[in-house]
């Protein structure tokens, strides 16, 4: 017998809940999309207080359409910043073969701007 006693159990421990991912979310109201926004809202991406307003009780009448096209934003947000600027080509190659595309972000045009393409410098 494991246990002598009820009382010598171990108390019950809650199992953690599968942790979801934001493409996991389907929100079927704004709510829902809501309570999702931490899942795709990080360093990366950030939501102005206007946006944030903007979500309960939004006009729009499909908020899983509007997250699906939200998901990808915040990859393409925490891949830049993982990239620091720079698309690395053939990287922990001898120097001679490792090559950089580097970039910015230009404010006033909201555009990419790319300024080295070649061997990594």
């Amino acid at each position: 017998m494991l246990f002598r006693h009820a009382d010598d159990r171990l108390p019950d421990v809650e199992s953690p809940q599968p942790q979801i991912s934001a493409k996991d979310l389907e929100p079927s109201s704004w709510d829902e999309f809501a309570d999702g926004l931490s899942l795709v809202t990080d360093e990366s991406l950030a939501l102005t207080d206007r946006a944030e307003k903007q979500v309960p009780g939004n006009p729009y009448p499909d908020p899983a359409k509007m997250w699906d096209q939200l998901c990808p934003l915040g990859d393409a947000a925490a891949e830049w910043r993982r990239r620091d600027g720079a698309v690395k080509v053939d990287d922990f190659v001898d120097p001679g073969r490792c090559g950089r595309i580097r970039f910015g972000i230009d404010q006033d045009g909201l555009r990419f701007v790319v300024d080295h393409i070649g061997l990594h410098r």
